[in-house]
């Protein structure tokens, strides 16, 4: 008896569990696998034990499955979904709306009269620890699992956005760059419509000021630094 006891809960495999979701994001979902015991809820008159990115360790004989369903005697009635076969599918519960979770499908489960069972996870962000809220068989043989995890919420370290390719300084230097661009060229135009004999460089709206600048600048930086000498001079004869 402790033999079948220790052979049914034997290590179970995890599996790879990183997917691009539709609009580009990376997704790592490797934290939602659980260790012995799996995560396991009553419904709808069975005992169902499930793991995420991983084979549920409590199996049905020596045949492994992401989600089992057992009678409450402890038989096991069928593995309801495998990793082995069919890779699982990830996307959103909703695509115009990301933050309301992640859906990950599971198929290649015991035939039903239907074909193969699949399990739906709809992962939910929450400040919980991993768990299993509600089961329901919206389609015969096909399991959903809602399930709340603060491991699924957006800025945790799983859920990475996809990269835009620039930096929000950098955005910040070519927004910069580009006014500044336009502001030269709109005033140039006007300046020298106003003034055809204006040179390229004459017609710079502005001009004095920018020509300015460098020495304003400048003599700001002496005038900080000036400032910064006299405060550590009289620090340092008060000591």
């Amino acid at each position: 008896m402790w033999i079948l006891l220790l052979f049914s809960l034997s290590s179970a495999g995890q599996y790879p569990c990183k997917f691009t979701m539709p609009d580009g994001n990376v997704i790592d979902l490797s934290s939602l696998y659980t260790e012995v015991p799996d995560y396991e809820m009553d419904a709808m008159d069975f005992v169902y034990r499930v793991n995420i990115c991983g084979d549920a360790h409590k199996t049905c004989g020596a045949d492994p499955g992401i989600a089992t369903q057992w009678e409450y005697n402890g038989n096991c009635v069928a593995v309801l979904a495998r990793q082995s076969g069919a890779p699982p599918k990830a996307t959103y519960i909703n695509s115009d709306d990301p933050d309301l979770g992640i859906q990950l499908t599971y198929f290649n489960g015991d035939n039903c009269y239907n074909g193969p069972r699949q399990v739906i996870y709809n992962l939910h962000c929450a400040k919980e620890k991993t768990r299993i809220t509600m089961i329901e068989e919206f389609s015969t043989c096909v399991y959903t699992f809602e399930i709340n995890s603060k491991n699924v919420c957006p800025g945790k370290s799983g859920v990475t956005k996809k990269s835009t390719g620039l930096s929000t300084g950098t955005l910040l230097i070519v927004a910069t760059v580009i006014i500044f661009a336009v502001y030269c060229i709109v005033g140039s135009v006007i300046n020298r419509k106003n003034d055809p004999e204006l040179s390229i460089s004459e017609s710079i709206p502005h001009r004095a000021f920018w020509t300015e600048l460098p020495s304003l600048v400048g003599d700001g930086v002496q005038y900080t630094l000036s400032k910064g000498r006299d405060f550590v001079e009289r620090v340092r004869g008060r000591e």
